[in-house]
């Protein structure tokens, strides 16, 4: 006699790949856009240590490293999704 298993149960069972593999993409693709962001960092602070403040390109790579920090909090979130943790917050 075979045993059935019940279809909302056997339907979780077949998204499990398909989940990971979004979790995959979306690990891959974090790591991938830190790498971008921590080279925008580095550039902007290396300039913003040679600039004067009254300079006035100054406000906008002082914009460049609040940018870079709101991408960098969209990794961590990437990061937590690959991982199965937690969820999108807009910021």
């Amino acid at each position: 006699m075979e045993k059935k298993i019940n279809p909302p149960l056997e339907a979780k069972l077949q998204q499990a790949p398909k989940i990971e593999a979004v979790r995959d993409l979306a690990d891959s693709i974090a790591h991938e856009f830190n790498e971008v962001l921590m080279g925008i960092r580095g550039c902007t602070s290396l300039m913003l240590v040679d600039i004067d403040p009254g300079h006035p390109h100054f406000e906008y790579l002082k914009k460049i490293e609040d940018m870079v920090q709101k991408g960098a909090n969209l990794t961590g979130q990437l990061f937590g999704l690959g991982r199965g943790e937690g969820e999108f917050v807009e910021g």
